[in-house]
């Protein structure tokens, strides 16, 4: 029998607005996200629809109060945005003991991205 080369199936998550919740319960903003919506943004506002069941994460130009400041995974290349947010989510009841994706949302006329979070 042959060998057969096994190519790795493509991802496009660089290409998908994706926030990841971690299990460090902390919220990561993938490089699209970044590149596309936050460039230049140090602080985020999080907003929670019930009814919906939906997350939103709103830049903020400033520090504001409520606000959480938005951090980088690696200073040097700035490509991974980082929110610690623990006491903000946790009434979420997100389970952290595995890592979860959600696709999410940018709304241009409410300038913030919208992740739904179930049902």
């Amino acid at each position: 029998m042959a060998y057969e080369k096994l190519l790795k199936n493509k991802r496009t998550i660089k290409e998908t607005p994706i926030v990841t919740f971690g299990v460090q319960e902390v919220l990561y903003l993938n490089c699209f996200i970044m590149r596309n919506y936050f460039k230049g943004v140090n602080w985020v506002e999080l907003l929670y629809d019930k009814e919906k069941s939906s997350l939103a994460i709103k830049p903020c130009v400033k520090e504001e109060v409520g606000a959480f400041r938005l951090n980088f995974s690696s200073p040097k290349n700035r490509s991974t945005g980082v929110v610690s947010a623990r006491s903000a989510i946790k009434s979420l009841k997100i389970d952290y003991s595995k890592t979860k994706q959600f696709p999410a949302n940018w709304n241009p006329r409410e300038r913030m991205l919208e992740i739904k979070l179930g049902g």
